[in-house]
């Protein structure tokens, strides 16, 4: 069935960001399965934190942003996520994705299953 699985990253390059074009084809570098098409993607400002010896703080890094990729796939529903071609996918689930020439290091952040 037609899914959009979500992919999220805190902070990627903005040079990686720029070269983010959708409609393009989204591969898992791991498992060597292309997943979908790029639908759209947001982008925000970066999330980062240091610890320091009066705990943590948030800091910005410059030239950096968070990334949400939206991506439409062909996928089998399951109680533990989405199966695409062999490879199951839960939210939480941390991987190597290549959007177009773009590679990321991200997490899946959610999956829509379209009701049945």
């Amino acid at each position: 069935v037609p899914v959009e699985i979500s992919f999220h990253s805190d902070e990627e390059p903005q040079f990686v960001i720029d070269a983010l074009k959708e409609g393009s084809s989204v591969y898992d570098y791991n498992e060597k399965v292309t997943i979908g098409t790029l639908e759209g993607f947001e982008v925000g400002d970066p999330i980062s934190f240091l610890t320091t010896g009066e705990g943590t703080i948030p800091v910005e890094k410059e030239g950096y942003k968070s990334v949400t990729l939206k991506v439409k796939a062909m996928a089998t529903p399951g109680p533990n996520g989405v199966t695409v071609d062999g490879v199951l996918y839960g939210v939480g689930h941390t991987l190597v994705l290549f959007a177009g020439e773009a590679k990321f290091y991200l997490k899946v952040s959610a999956i829509d299953v379209p009701l049945q």
